[in-house]
């Protein structure tokens, strides 16, 4: 069982893991971040309205919108391709030059695909989410893989808002957010991204979006709209969620390096429906929006489209994603 406790660095695992969180001199800043992004809810209307405000905002000044599910999270949802972690780094390490370490924070960074992907590739990388039953079960994970322990660099998890990281000014080569920022307060945590990174530092926002251009794909997208209304197959689309890259540069603080880049992967999904429906069950306009009376009324039509498309639902099942990603560095003035 991993503890979470007020010191400022302890090892939360055997693992090479160090868990932090704000030491007693700085839980009251903390505490009045996470109130400001309450009071913030309100910016969240257009994404994430079918999530109860207790849900996004804990007492104890934590999320809670995925952390029930965390486990189911992270066995579940696609990774990102290798193509796409290439380019990443690349964009950010030179290797020709005999450089310090390079520093990467995954903001919002769930269950730690981001952060664990980076570690492996030779970065000293920072952790951040609100959710403390998803950084748990990055400690799991980490565990779980066996990954070495005798790595020169530890990955660090702070609990905190994108918007209020409470990390040093100036320090991280690289920022990635996955899947995640179209649940922040967009114009805020882009100043506070800014201020955490480097001058020539980069930003790599990504999401994993199915891959519309199949109709049993639009069709299952009806599905999730006929049973919230709340949601649509656009509001979800990673052109839409940044104005096709606007929302990152209007503001005047980071300009594009390049146009979107599409990474098309497929997820193999073993255990035909019965995979896609734990999938589906992680996504908050399914999981947090509806009962479990409506659950099962979904994904019984959720088998039928499986049935009609592949003859059977029990065969796996070659899920398509479109992996789309925007690069950006600090705006010069």
């Amino acid at each position: 069982v991993i503890k979470f406790r007020y010191s400022s660095h302890h090892n939360a695992t055997s693992a090479n893991i160090n868990m932090r969180r704000f030491s007693s001199t700085c839980v009251h800043h903390f505490s009045k971040a996470c109130t400001n992004n309450r009071r913030r809810d309100h910016a969240f209307s257009t994404y994430g309205a079918w999530v109860a405000p207790k849900e996004r905002r804990t007492g104890a000044g934590g999320m809670s919108v995925f952390g029930a599910y965390a486990q189911q999270y992270a066995s579940s949802r696609p990774t990102y391709p290798a193509a796409f972690w290439d380019m990443v780094v690349s964009t950010v390490v030179d290797t020709s030059a005999q450089a310090a370490p390079y520093t990467a924070v995954d903001i919002a960074c769930g269950a730690g695909v981001g952060a664990l992907e980076l570690w492996r590739r030779g970065l000293c990388v920072t952790a951040v989410d609100l959710d403390d039953l998803m950084l748990k079960e990055l400690c799991r994970m980490h565990t779980q893989q066996h990954m070495p322990t005798d790595s020169a660099y530890r990955i660090e998890i702070v609990q905190a808002a994108a918007e209020d990281t409470g990390l040093p000014s100036g320090s991280a080569d690289l920022i990635v957010a996955l899947q995640s920022f179209h649940w922040f307060e967009a114009s805020t945590a882009l100043r506070e991204f800014r201020r955490v990174l480097k001058p020539e530092g980069v930003l790599v926002c990504a999401w994993n979006d199915r891959d519309l251009s199949l109709g049993w794909v639009r069709r299952l997208e009806g599905i999730f709209e006929k049973y919230n209304p709340a949601y649509n197959r656009s509001l979800k689309q990673a052109e839409t969620i940044t104005q096709n890259g606007s929302a990152f540069t209007s503001g005047g603080l980071f300009q594009l390096m390049r146009p979107m880049q599409v990474y098309n992967q497929v997820q193999v999904l073993t255990r035909g429906a019965t995979s896609l429906c734990q999938l589906n069950r992680t996504l908050s306009y399914v999981q947090n929006a509806l009962d479990e009376p409506q659950r099962h009324q979904l994904e019984s039509e959720v088998e039928e489209v499986v049935r009609q498309e592949f003859g059977s639902t029990d065969s796996p099942i070659d899920f398509p994603w479109q992996t789309k990603a925007f690069f950006l560095k600090l705006a010069t003035s």
